[in-house]
């Protein structure tokens, strides 16, 4: 063997074990990465049955007889179907083999998850009709089911998706007659289960907030599917007499337009979130929180605590007709806890209560509440139903 053939060889014996060494480290590294994915798919799972067991343990214990509920949460990737079974009932043994084996071998659980083996768990508080029982439900990201308060115990049904459904008004929150009708359309959704997603965090951030969160049993809402018609051209303007005649088959107190839009084209072309008379038009691609500061304005005539001179003193004539706002001195509330008089409200001239506040710059961490004078304001509001 030439010195020359001997130098290629050994080049080509280095670069094969380069090769092996690199491709080494590469699967290393990927079982590794593997590993942690699964980790947290883990947690994710864990996260999401105590989402779902905090879910109905509320709802059970701070709901009254007859009230009901559409929830829907998020289901880690890879789960594919939700099975719950009410132990105390009787059930169908013949719905799933491999199910009726996960049931007899975990003897105390009554939640199990397809793939089965994801392991099983037990959460509280809920019952089965027998001719639902085991209840399965496939997931498609979202797991989505109605619960409904008996007298000790709440029953889990499936919700169909909206494209589904027969009906044309969906019950999302039930709470009897003789309470506050809101009902939701969308404006520019190609798909119902989004809107469905989307009505559902907005109602979330209403259940978080005071005086809705202590009064949500004067509460009912409904989706009304279909499109709303809206034009969106700086502003959502709608034409009010057919978006009435649009959701008149729901109960309808207050009409909630959700305006589809996403947040890169929206920070290109800006688009209004407003309200007028009782009907709020949202801006999804805005924070949460727009949809209750324009319901404050509707249910409760609450005024921005924002300063726009140029535009509101259009509208304003005297700080009387402002619930929220008051003049020098803030007479008004100078009684009320953790109040102060802020110069600043719709007008510069005015006053209000707390430097900031969801009527305000909802999007700052110091905006999201609505403070003790404008919760008074809309619980008197909310009085008027009781």
């Amino acid at each position: 063997m030439t010195k020359n053939k001997k130098a290629q060889l050994n080049t080509a014996l280095i670069m094969i074990l380069s090769l092996i060494i690199v491709g080494g480290t590469i699967y290393f590294t990927y079982d590794k990465i593997s590993n942690v994915e699964e980790k947290v798919s883990l947690i994710e799972y864990e996260k999401f049955i105590q989402n779902l067991d905090l879910e109905i343990k509320d709802f059970n214990d701070g709901r009254r007889k007859g009230s009901s509920e559409v929830i829907e949460l998020k289901v880690p990737k890879g789960i594919k179907q939700i099975c719950f079974v009410d132990r105390e009932n009787k059930r169908d043994e013949l719905l799933s083999p491999e199910l009726e084996n996960q049931f007899e071998v975990m003897f105390d659980n009554n939640l199990f998850i397809e793939p089965f083996d994801v392991p099983s768990n037990k959460i509280e508080k809920f019952h089965l009709d027998e001719n639902n029982n085991p209840l399965c439900v496939e997931t498609n990201k979202f797991l989505t089911i109605k619960l409904e308060k008996n007298t000790n115990y709440t029953e889990i049904s499936s919700l169909q998706n909206l494209e589904e459904q027969e009906k044309d008004c969906i019950a999302i929150l039930e709470n009897g007659k003789d309470n506050i009708d809101l009902v939701f359309i969308g404006n520019d959704y190609v798909d119902n289960n989004e809107l469905m997603a989307d009505v559902n965090k907005y109602l979330e951030t209403l259940k978080e907030k005071e005086p809705f969160k202590s009064n949500l049993e004067h509460f009912n809402a409904y989706i009304k599917t279909g499109n709303a018609g809206c034009e969106t051209k700086g502003y959502i303007k709608c034409n009010n007499y057919e978006l009435k005649k649009k959701v008149s088959d729901c109960p309808n107190d207050y009409i909630m337009v959700l305006s589809k839009r996403s947040k890169t084209k929206d920070a290109l072309i800006p688009l209004r979130s407003s309200s007028v008379a009782n009907i709020v038009k949202v801006n999804t691609a805005d924070d949460e929180l727009v949809l209750i500061h324009e319901f404050g304005h509707s249910f409760a005539n609450l005024w921005d605590e924002y300063v726009d001179d140029a535009y509101l003193s259009q509208y304003i004539d005297d700080v009387e007709d402002l619930p929220n706002c008051d003049g020098i001195g803030c007479d008004e509330w100078y009684k009320v806890e953790n109040t102060s008089c802020y110069k600043g409200c719709s007008l510069s001239n005015f006053y209000r209560a707390i430097e900031n506040s969801i009527m305000n710059n909802y999007r700052k961490d110091s905006g999201k509440e609505f403070g003790p004078v404008n919760e008074k304001i809309i619980l008197k509001n909310i009085e008027l139903y009781k």
